[in-house]
């Protein structure tokens, strides 16, 4: 069991949170947050990161919180945007997105609203 004691967390989710799938609108000068890599299934895909989102885990993890990065794609997934990103001093776990929490109370309560920060 990994113990994290009593260090803030805080969760990133990877598709359209951190890597932005979508039409990519080439113009110029290039964009600086396009880009292009070849995943765990060995597929190459052309697409944005979000800047912002890239940033805020940055500033998380030099506040001392434990940084988890997860997805419904799975946790290899995970684990290969972290690489993709640049991200692998910030992040200290990749997992599968859970499926579900159990807990007396709901997640707004404890946890508030979803942060999404607008680019």
């Amino acid at each position: 069991m990994k113990e994290v004691g009593d260090t803030p967390v805080v969760c990133f989710d990877v598709d359209d949170t951190l890597i932005m799938w979508g039409i990519i609108e080439y113009t110029t000068p290039a964009r600086d947050d396009v880009i292009t890599f070849t995943d765990h299934a060995g597929l190459t895909f052309t697409c944005r990161y979000h800047k912002a989102h890239v940033e805020h885990i940055k500033s998380h993890k030099s506040r001392g919180h434990f940084v988890i990065v997860w997805s419904a794609g799975g946790g290899v997934w995970a684990q290969k945007a972290v690489e993709i990103l640049g991200l692998k001093d910030y992040v200290d776990q990749t997992m599968s997105k859970p499926s579900w929490y159990i807990d007396d109370k709901k997640a707004e309560y404890w946890m508030g609203s979803p942060e999404f920060l607008e680019e």
